[in-house]
């Protein structure tokens, strides 16, 4: 069961890093505000693409591990998975 909590959270957290750079909280944050370098830094181009990035790596991993899981419950080996 925990492994399934595991596999939505790194979903729920990969679809908020993609989503993140693209709202107004991106430019509107407590830290950005403080600190006038942080926020030149993540205003740029290649730091929203990073996170972006990021954010689409963890949905990919979440979505692996979530698909291991339902396969080994349905009785199933996903391909390339050796036999023990």
């Amino acid at each position: 069961m925990s492994r399934l909590f595991v596999a939505v959270y790194l979903i729920e957290a990969g679809l908020v890093l993609t989503a993140a750079p693209w709202t107004t909280w991106w430019r509107r944050n407590y830290f950005a505000d403080l600190l006038p370098w942080l926020r030149e830094l993540m205003w740029t181009q290649g730091m929203q693409t990073a996170v972006v990035a990021v954010g689409l790596l963890t949905i990919a991993v979440g979505v692996t591990d979530l698909w291991t899981l339902f396969a080994r419950r349905l009785g199933g080996r996903p391909a390339g998975e050796s036999h023990e």
